[in-house]
């Protein structure tokens, strides 16, 4: 009895702490994550997707999950459109090793109405890739709209034009 409960004590140390002391904890890559904001306020959707893993996932609200690079550029041309501002604002980050995670919430505007049309939190994953230089790139993201599903949504103001 004893021998089992020290196995179970032992293991959670190990759990709970050896893997605090083989990654060390990093600076959130704030450059990567404006750099990415501004790529799509610039409507830059090159230097957005070149800001994405080759492996990025996407999982949007009531979509499929859009795998790769090229489906997440083409994501992009569907969605960034002239008329909409997109803004997000970190609540929380944290870095460890190759990967970094952000937290926080977005607006979507209709800037010829002057109005939010879309509200909502999200959660990225940077990983730290490999190359020539290492850089961060977004791995994962994830977002959902806050509360009920608004009377006017980006698809019906993109496919106004």
């Amino acid at each position: 009895m004893v021998t089992r409960l020290s196995t179970l004590v032992f293991s959670a140390f190990a759990l709970l702490f050896v893997p605090a002391c083989s990654s060390r904890e990093g600076p959130f890559p704030t450059e990567a994550a404006v750099a990415l904001q501004t790529a799509i306020a610039r409507e830059d959707l090159a230097g957005a997707a070149a800001l994405c893993a080759d492996d990025v996932v996407f999982l949007p609200p009531n979509q499929r999950a859009i795998k790769g690079n090229e489906a997440v550029r083409g994501y992009y041309e569907s969605y960034i459109q002239h008329n909409l501002s997109y803004a997000t604002e970190p609540e929380a980050t944290v870095a460890r090793g190759d990967l970094a995670v952000e937290q926080g919430v977005y607006r979507v505007r209709d800037i010829d109405k002057a109005r939010n049309i879309e509200t909502g939190k999200y959660l990225n994953v940077w990983r730290l890739t490999d190359g020539k230089q290492k850089s961060w790139k977004l791995w994962r993201s994830s977002w959902s709209t806050d509360g009920p599903i608004p009377s006017v949504t980006v698809t019906d103001v993109i496919g106004a034009e």
